[in-house]
Formats: C-alpha cells, structure tokens, sequence
C-alpha cells in the first residue's frame, strides 16, 4: 500500500519528467451552466405549480418523488492531456462516440442501520439493510 508521502514524490516525479522532456498538463476549458438571474421566483413558480397539480389530481404527498435522470456517455473524454510546450490548440483522439449517450435514472435508495427494517414505513421506498448503514458491493448486488 503506497503511503502520501510515495503519492507525493510520484507526483512529483512526473511534474519533473514532463518539465524536462518540454510536455505541459493542459486541461480541458469549459465554462459551467449559469443559474438564472431569477432562480428564486422559477423555484417559487415550480412549487406553485405543483401544489396545484397536487389539488387539481387529488395527489397524496406520499405519491409525489423525485426522480433525476443523468446522461452518461459512451466516450467520456478527459479533461487532462500532455502535449509539447508552447502548442496553441490540442487535438484529442476519440472513438467518435463523445455525443452518443443514454439515461441513467438515479433513485433513492434508504440504507437503514441494523438488521431489522423499521415499522409504519411506506411501501414504495426502496430500502436495504445494513450492520452498518453503508453501501457496499452486496448493496449493489440487490
């Protein structure tokens, strides 16, 4: 098992080696997603929405989730590469699939500590139990 301080002297290893053989870290840019000027009245609007959706349906609370699908890509190019010092623009090798995903839905699932699944729960949530409240590879196999 490598100790920080090896970590640390690799990396330093590398940074040394790169240096002297004229290559450069160059990361990807990208400016991020930029909130709405006016998130707090959308945020606002959406509750209203729903409250009224939740009256004009009859929904109970309890039926009401959240749900968050995430795309994930086949071809997930890093944002990391070395190249010669003093090189303007990088060119990246792809397998031409950077734009070609699918949907991952990510669900919530409670993790209760112990062995026995607490009572009055409701029947829709996804629960597991575990001697420790963690997830781990059986988490993951159920």
């Amino acid at each position: 098992m490598k100790t920080n301080l090896n970590q640390q002297m690799e990396k330093i290893d590398v940074l040394v080696f790169l240096k002297q053989s004229e290559f450069l870290l160059q990361y990807k840019t990208k400016i991020g997603q930029k909130l709405p000027a006016q998130l707090s009245e959308k945020l606002l609007e959406f509750q209203q929405f729903i409250i009224k959706k939740q009256k004009q349906f009859e929904y109970e609370l309890c039926e009401i989730g959240n749900i968050d699908e995430t795309p994930v890509y086949f071809d997930m190019v890093g944002n990391l590469t070395i190249e010669n010092y003093g090189v303007k623009s990088v060119q990246v090798q792809t397998t031409e699939n950077e734009k070609n995903w699918f949907t991952c839905v990510l669900i919530v699932l409670v993790i209760f500590k112990g062995k026995q699944i607490p009572k009055n729960l409701p029947s829709e949530i996804i629960l597991m139990m575990h001697p420790k409240g963690w997830m781990d590879e059986f988490g993951m196999k159920t």
